[in-house]
């Protein structure tokens, strides 16, 4: 019995080849964007869940309140207070301080005195941690023992690292590497291949007691200063089982109580923990890779994925259900002859797991070679497989069986259910007819979907390319930034005089930041000579006085004090003046502001209002001022049409000023762009995805024309015999079409109006959303349902009525 049904199937959907391709064209893309949506959101849950009860780590979180009201969040804690806490209360768990290691400069020591070292300069981040980060994280050693990690001057690789500085890892262990071309040490273990799905960089594991014991060279705190704190200086914890997170937190609420409490800090600090789980998702807080994916962009684009394989399983179900007329004598016959209705259900339920498992395969046959765009368009590492997921499988079966039940069963009930005598006479029923509404209600739910994402590509593209075009308030063309050694500072005038005979180089600048920049240094202040600080932090910048030519900031009031002034004197920005009591910039010159506990200096100018970071933050009140030690950016602006010659130029000059340091540069416009590129990575999904949606819609609009026009064939043929033209003839086609996708316009529109507000409303600069978006929308909506039908109506319209007429 299964047999015949199966061979059964097989011949329906041979015979009606044509509408079954479209199905299984539909359906097909529609699984393929299931599958690497899946992907995609599947890896990004299944962050640091591969460790050993994941579910009792938790991370240390400081939250910080000033006398103002305003409070920020760090994943930072003072180092006295990890060690103080650890030492205190060891009955909580397991406590495991760790540093992130911003982009080291790593030196391989070769073996033979005549072999010159390499250099690199690491942009994926290290790590401090000693052996207790391994009895809690799952990270397995291939060769060495975490024990080894207790002493200071030694360090860990990655299997990958290791065979990248020594060619093969067996080789690592017993070798020296520098680090920033000051600490020696020594390798004593390589790791086995770190998972992808981790927030650590391990590909870097320097032992703790190093910055132990140097701390000046690992970090900007020290171990018994309680009033500094680096948000790289982490500390997670695994909780003990006789502990649950509530008393944990009471416990470490008490401990902070009175440790701040005589260290006449006017600020209220509070420290908690949060699960680790919740790492990979905390935009607030971030990680070491600095890689966080909102929870509500991983449900959106779920949502999206969830909509398009709708939409292909809608397309099944209109265009089985248009095509039952041709089949209806076929169900009468079987009726006859004492098939039940099960048996009929059964036999069209079959059918459509053909086609879906046809669909299936297309579809990942499709995701296969898409997989590159993956990387690109979620940024995921670019060696993650499809087939590294374990639930991919599980996951296909269910939707091989969800699509087989939600896009069969509709079709098999309307089939299975005409009785013999109305089948024989082909006459449908006021159901049938209430059918025919239902599958315009599908097309109007498709196009509804297809406007939607049509409307939010296009606010999206509008955005992006307003934050593009937009004033920063300073120059971002042609400048290239590198980092320097702020303690090889003394050489800065060097590489000065060799960018000199660069005439390409207009000017350079040694600073701690870009104009825009993530990095935000706070201090407390206080402005002329008031009694209190002032109830809000103000951010800071170290540069030099070529920085306002190099990114061409506009001074309003004062003289930038040169590079030969020793004296302490400050720059700041409209903003700074504003808080401070709406001065004017004229004013402002002269009067001294304290910076933390230093003593009193004066402002020296004031420089119009700059972006200060992206164009989702307000700008901050901003204090510029020189330091040598925190001056490890150079910022070069050129004026060259050959950019990959000055640079190769740039290079050759730095190299012989600094040949012991790697050089690794780049333009600020990408680093700008780095700003936006989960926005960027959005405005592309819905690209894509309204271009599968348009695809899909299309694809049901053209089989439904196709059976339209064959249905109202002799209809046409009357009509053309009583003298009516092409246009006609293509109007009465087209119109019910119109319809539909008006109604879905206005169904749609709405919808994308809300949520790209919504969307908007992250930005403190934004677009207004004009009429000329909703006008674009729906042109572009009504031209492609026009286009997908044009073919049928056309070829309907042009028919020799002859054809048509002439009897069967």
């Amino acid at each position: 019995m299964i047999r015949n049904y199966f061979k059964i199937a097989w011949r329906n959907i041979h015979k009606n080849k044509g509408y079954n391709l479209i199905n299984v064209l539909g359906l097909g893309l529609g699984v393929a964007t299931a599958i690497l949506i899946f992907a995609y959101v599947s890896f990004e849950n299944s962050y640091d869940d591969f460790h050993n009860s994941p579910e009792k780590i938790y991370r240390f979180v400081r939250k910080t309140t000033s006398p103002s009201g305003q409070v920020e969040f760090t994943p930072g804690s003072p180092l006295p207070f990890q060690k103080t806490l650890s030492e205190q209360h060891p009955e909580l768990g397991t406590f495991v301080p760790v540093y992130g290691v911003a982009g080291p400069q790593i030196t391989v020591m070769k073996d033979a005195a005549t072999d010159s070292p390499e250099k690199y300069m690491e942009e994926a981040d290290g790590i401090c941690a000693g052996p207790e980060f391994f009895e809690v994280f799952n990270f397995p050693w291939l060769i060495g023992n975490p024990k080894s990690m207790a002493e200071p001057n030694v360090a860990v690789l990655s299997k990958d690292f290791a065979k990248k500085y020594f060619g093969s890892y067996e080789k690592a262990v017993g070798k020296f590497i520098k680090v920033n071309n000051t600490d020696i040490v020594r390798i004593v273990g390589v790791l086995e291949d770190v998972p992808l799905n981790t927030d650590f960089p391990m590909n870097l594991v320097f032992s703790y007691e190093t910055k132990r014991k140097n701390p000046d060279k690992w970090g900007f705190t020290k171990f018994d200063d309680w009033g500094s704190t680096s948000s790289n200086d982490h500390m997670y914890f695994k909780i003990a089982d006789n502990q649950s997170k509530e008393k944990v937190n009471k416990t470490i609420a008490e401990f902070s109580t009175e440790a701040y409490k005589d260290r006449g800090d006017k600020d209220v600090k509070e420290h908690y923990i949060t699960e680790l789980s919740g790492m990979h998702f905390d935009a607030e807080l971030e990680n070491f890779k600095s890689k966080v994916v909102s929870k509500s962009k991983l449900r959106g684009i779920a949502f999206i994925g969830l909509l398009i394989i709708l939409m292909a399983c809608f397309n099944f179900i209109n265009i089985s259900t248009a095509i039952i007329n041709n089949r209806m004598k076929e169900v009468g016959v079987r009726k006859t002859l004492g098939s039940l209705k099960s048996q009929l259900s059964a036999q069209f339920l079959i059918e459509t797991f053909l086609i879906a498992g046809l669909s299936l395969f297309v579809g990942v046959l499709v995701a296969i070679l898409c997989q590159p765009f993956l990387s690109d368009l979620f940024d995921l590492p670019k060696d993650y497989s499809l087939f590294s997921n374990t639930f991919l499988l599980p996951f296909c079966v269910l939707l091989l069986v969800a699509i087989s039940l939600l896009s069969g069963l509709y079709p098999s009930f309307v089939m299975s259910n005409f009785s013999p005598l109305e089948a024989f006479r082909q006459v449908s029923k006021s159901s049938w007819r209430a059918g025919f509404s239902f599958r315009k209600g599908l097309i109007v739910f498709q196009f509804a979907i297809a406007v939607f994402l049509i409307f939010s590509t296009l606010i999206n593209i509008g955005q992006l390319e307003m934050l593009n075009t937009k004033d920063l308030g300073y120059s971002k063309e042609g400048v290239f930034i590198f980092n320097v050694d702020p303690e090889l500072s003394n050489r800065n005038e060097s590489l000065k005089s060799e960018f000199r005979n660069i005439p390409e180089l207009k000017s350079v600048s040694f600073n701690s930041d870009n104009p825009s920049t993530s990095n935000n240094w706070q201090s407390n202040f206080a402005y002329n000579h008031r009694a209190e600080d002032e109830g809000y932090n103000v951010s800071l910048k170290f540069a030099d006085a070529s920085y306002y030519d190099t990114y061409n900031l506009k001074v309003l009031a004062g003289v930038i004090p040169p590079n030969t002034d020793s004296s302490k004197r400050y720059v700041v920005n409209e903003t700074f003046l504003k808080k401070a009591g709406n001065i004017s910039p004229q004013d402002a010159i002269g009067k001294e502001v304290r910076l933390g506990g230093n003593g009193w200096a004066p402002i020296a100018a004031v420089v119009k209002d700059f972006q200060t970071a992206s164009a989702k933050e307000s700008i901050n009140p901003i204090l510029i001022t020189r330091k040598s030690s925190f001056m490890w950016l150079c910022s070069v602006k050129m004026q060259s049409k050959n950019i990959q010659a000055t640079v190769a130029k740039i290079k050759e000059a730095h190299d012989r000023v600094f040949p012991e340091y790697a050089f690794n540069g780049e333009f600020y416009e990408e680093s700008i762009n780095n700003f936006y590129k989960a926005d960027n990575q959005l405005g592309l999904m819905y690209k894509y995805a309204s271009i599968i949606a348009i695809l899909i819609a299309c694809l049901g609009l053209i089989g439904m024309a196709a059976f339209m026009a064959e249905q109202r064939k002799k209809e046409i043929g009357i009509r053309k015999v009583m003298g009516a033209d092409i246009s006609n003839i293509i109007g009465l086609l087209s119109k019910d079409f119109v319809v539909l996708v008006l109604v879905a316009t206005l169904i749609g529109l709405p919808l994308a109006w809300y949520f790209s507000k919504e969307w908007l409303q992250g930005f403190v600069h934004r677009i207004d959303i004009s009429w000329g978006y909703f006008a674009i929308t729906i042109a572009m909506a009504f031209t492609i349902s026009m286009l997908s039908v044009a073919y049928h109506s056309l070829s309907s319209a042009l028919m020799n009525p002859v054809k048509s007429l002439k009897s069967e």
